[in-house]
């Protein structure tokens, strides 16, 4: 428990946020009186942005004072409410519980959670299924996290696991709610832990509402977080009455092959480039598969598919990859998500945004500076409730200082199914040629299947892409990649990619709107030496 850092809280110099949220509404230390009670609104998910979790018991309990257990179920939406509750006394500051969720064959979370005023705290706690391995073990980890005086990003971070316990999984931290993004160091059983750890002083970095969580879990699944936040503004502006715009929402469908990065090459030489290099790249617009291919590969290594920029990086709190829908093929290797994009006319009072996925709160995007120049936000969902050829419904709104705005209108997405991965078929991995080759691979059945052939040429740091009608690419007829007037003798890596798309009928702001979805499939990478006869 961080109990020095709440002395801080009270000094006025940071405050302790909730743990395990997409939300902390109404942060801020000196609001206005408060006025009588407060609400807690909880949603339970089998994972971040996940599928609702029915029949969990949920216990809220003030500390540091007696007090009487308040407890409820949460219903099929994996929602439940506390209301009703005193906020913090104006001598106080901030008056703190503890929230426990717990049901059989599920693991145990628990939480602290401050209420600083009369307000509406929003927040998703995520419970897994308890791992059969350790059936017994329902007790979660205890943690400590001491921060350092003057050094904001130093942590001192201790965890241990209960006598017969399961042992420790892992212990992490992330910032600002982004479960997609924790990092942390795998422990594999031990029955204590003990660290040095930095993080970001994001506070320092950018204004609104920032908080920083530490985990423990352990084998069993079990959770405890720990927080610490902070509030910038003593007098919280008000929100103005502004929804977001929605601007639209694709979703695509990819195999996790398309994620996989090409072979290293051999370095290229003056030799082999030749006169053919030039000065003049390419100025032409990418094609849609184009960008569809390397916003999907961007979305992939955000959610974990990529090594992270940390040996020890997870995807998600228990270590595992994001569980993908139960609908996908069995083997499919399929990654399906949708991006949303939005726009937000006033930023005044709003500290993150809100989305909502078939009428229920999913998660919350803790940025305000836009994805897309100038003006759009976007963010991508892998929720576990998307289903290849469902309809799948989002709104947004804007959020900051215990306020909310109206939502954005919506916009409904139908992802696509599961292509099969096109085959190489020539010319054969490995093999040196002297006249440039025909590449060659197999059809994917399916109705309006398009290809794509990605290659990374020689000297060059990022692959390019063709689009082709057919199942072949000679590439004595293809334009030659961006930097040069004919194609250079070196090694090449290559494959083929499959594709299907939807048209989006809506209003049509950005070229990527203009398809509801895509679905992707990449063969496995290729490569070729080139070297003409002088």
């Amino acid at each position: 428990m961080l109990r020095s850092v709440r002395a801080k809280a009270i000094s006025g110099y940071v405050s302790v946020a909730i743990a395990l949220a997409f939300l902390l509404a109404g942060c801020g230390g000196g609001s206005p009186p408060p006025s009588p009670t407060a609400t807690i609104i909880g949603y339970v998910v089998d994972q971040a942005g996940g599928s609702a979790v029915e029949g969990t018991t949920v216990v809220l309990q003030e500390m540091g004072a007696p007090s009487t257990p308040l407890t409820t179920t949460t219903g099929n939406e994996g929602r439940f409410q506390f209301s009703n509750l005193p906020p913090a006394p104006a001598d106080r500051h901030v008056r703190w519980y503890q929230l426990v969720i717990s049901q059989p064959q599920w693991a145990t979370v628990k939480m602290e959670v401050p209420v600083w005023q009369a307000e509406t705290v929003r927040l998703t706690l995520v419970q897994q299924r308890r791992d059969p391995a350790f059936a017994s073990d329902t007790q979660p980890p205890t943690l400590t996290a001491q921060g350092h005086t003057g050094d904001p990003s130093k942590w001192d971070i201790t965890a241990s696991d209960e006598a017969g316990g399961s042992g420790l999984r892992l212990v992490g931290w992330l910032m600002d709610y982004d479960w997609g993004h924790v990092e942390a160091q795998p422990l594999n059983g031990v029955s204590s832990y003990s660290a040095t750890i930095y993080t970001p002083a994001l506070w320092e970095q950018s204004s609104g509402e920032h908080v920083t969580m530490f985990v423990a879990v352990d084998r069993a699944g079990n959770m405890t977080i720990d927080s610490v936040g902070h509030s910038p503004a003593d007098n919280p502006p008000q929100l103005l009455d502004t929804a977001p715009t929605m601007v639209g929402a694709v979703a695509s469908t990819i195999t996790n092959s398309f994620l996989e990065l090409p072979p290293v090459l051999p370095a290229a030489t003056t030799a082999l480039l030749g006169s053919s290099a030039t000065q003049v790249f390419s100025t032409s617009t990418p094609n849609l598969l184009q960008w569809v291919a390397r916003t999907a590969r961007q979305a992939g290594k955000d959610a974990g598919k990529q090594p992270r920029r940390q040996a020890n990086s997870l995807s998600s709190p228990t270590g595992s990859q994001p569980v993908q829908p139960s609908a996908l093929p069995p083997g499919s290797e399929a990654v399906l998500f949708t991006t949303v994009g939005w726009r937000q006319a006033s930023l005044i009072g709003v500290t993150g945004f809100r989305l909502y996925r078939n009428g229920r709160f999913a998660f919350d995007h803790q940025k305000t500076t836009p994805n897309e120049s100038p003006d759009i936000y976007r963010t991508d969902d892998f929720g576990a409730e998307l289903v290849p050829g469902q309809t799948t419904t989002y709104a947004v709104s804007a959020f900051g200082y215990g306020r909310e705005s109206a939502l954005s209108a919506s916009r409904s997405v139908v992802p696509l199914a599961v292509l099969n991965r096109p085959a190489a078929v020539s010319p054969a991995d490995g093999t040196v040629l002297t006249s440039l080759p025909t590449l060659q691979w197999t059809s994917v059945p399916g109705q309006a299947v398009s290809y794509v052939v990605e290659i990374l040429a020689p000297g060059m740091q990022e692959s390019e892409f063709w689009e082709v009608t057919g199942t072949a690419l000679p590439l004595n007829m293809a334009e030659p990649p961006s930097g040069y007037t004919s194609w250079p003798a070196g090694t090449y890596a290559w494959r083929p990619l499959a594709a299907r798309s939807a048209p989006n009928l809506g209003t049509l702001f950005r070229p990527w709107y203009e398809y509801q979805a895509v679905t992707l499939a990449a063969g496995s990478w290729r490569t070729f030496t080139y070297s003409p006869v002088p």
